[in-house]
């Protein structure tokens, strides 16, 4: 018999600041590593990938930012779950991640959901989860903020 997965697909942006830096969410999980993520999250029924990424992204961080065009479609696959990541760019104009209302915040059990400004050569960076991330930013980040900051 085959194998049974749950499909998840999720949205995500990799986020410039005005300083050239990358916007991360540092996650701190009992029983884990800290590591760094990309903000984002989970597509809800009937949602389409900019739609939530645009959600997930006021959800977090409480974040006005202009969205660019999607850079990345990543697919992961774990024992019980097939993952479709869409990566974007944006250019962030603001944010106010202490008055974020994402449910994912408001549950002690998800631990720490921690913003970070990073500049693409921050050695914390090789925390990042998924590790393709780490391999897109470390061969196309420059050029990827650039097109950000030109939004």
């Amino acid at each position: 018999m085959a194998n049974e997965h749950t499909m998840r697909r999720s949205a995500r942006v990799l986020l410039f600041d005005n300083r050239e830096r990358i916007v991360l969410i540092r996650r701190e999980r009992n029983g884990r590593a800290p590591y760094l993520t990309v903000p984002g999250g989970g597509l809800e029924a009937s949602e389409t990938p900019e739609m939530a990424a645009r959600r997930e992204l006021l959800e977090e961080l409480k974040a006005r930012f202009v969205l660019g065009p999607p850079v990345l479609v990543d697919w992961l696959r774990t024992p019980t779950t097939i993952s479709t990541q869409y990566f974007y760019v944006g250019r962030l104009l603001s944010m106010a991640p202490e008055t974020a209302t994402g449910a994912e915040l408001q549950n002690p059990a998800n631990g720490r959901y921690i913003p970070q400004h990073l500049q693409l050569s921050d050695p914390e960076l090789q925390t990042l989860q998924p590790p393709s991330i780490l391999d897109l930013l470390t061969g196309f980040g420059e050029e990827l903020r650039n097109q950000a900051l030109q939004l």
